[in-house]
């Protein structure tokens, strides 16, 4: 419904102020171009999107190797919840996709000291937070990384990662 109202339609039904907006505003062009099959469309959408979660997953168990990358793809494709959660339209999925990114952007950021990595890392974070609300708690997460990057003497892309 929040998609029909960031559309332009009225929904009877605006408590936006306390759902995400991210999700909504993602699938809002489908009313615009398929308003007749706007709710089926809108499910396919959300389960591609989540299926992407195994790359974040592969990548981030790739930083121990490419076995366990490898196997940790795998089981996630395979979780009840993770199957279970992509037959409707929610945002748990697509949030964890986009703290997993945050959380393998920072930490390869830096380890190899770039600073592209913790300026993509601050715009998944953003995008996390809008995705889910919970995932402000990132922060909890993320703060053993910004006081090691205040240690490395790498003041501007600590900065940058708290705006």
């Amino acid at each position: 419904m929040h998609g029909k109202l960031f559309a332009g339609e009225r929904v009877g039904y605006e408590e936006i102020s306390v759902r995400p907006p991210l999700l909504p505003l993602i699938i809002s062009p489908l009313w615009k171009f398929f308003p007749e099959n706007y709710e089926v469309l809108a499910r396919f959408f959300v389960v591609f999107l989540n299926s992407f979660i195994v790359i974040p997953t592969y990548y981030l168990g790739k930083l121990i190797n490419k076995k366990t990358g490898l196997f940790s793809a795998v089981l996630i494709s395979l979780l009840p919840a993770s199957i279970i959660n992509s037959r409707y339209v929610l945002t748990d999925q697509l949030g964890a996709i986009l703290a997993l990114v945050t959380f393998l952007l920072f930490f390869v950021g830096v380890q190899k000291k770039k600073e592209n990595c913790i300026y993509l890392g601050s715009f998944t974070l953003a995008l996390s937070i809008l995705m889910k609300f919970t995932n402000i708690l990132l922060f909890v997460l993320l703060f053993p990384i910004l006081i090691i990057l205040s240690k490395k003497g790498i003041k501007e892309m600590f900065t940058s990662s708290l705006i």
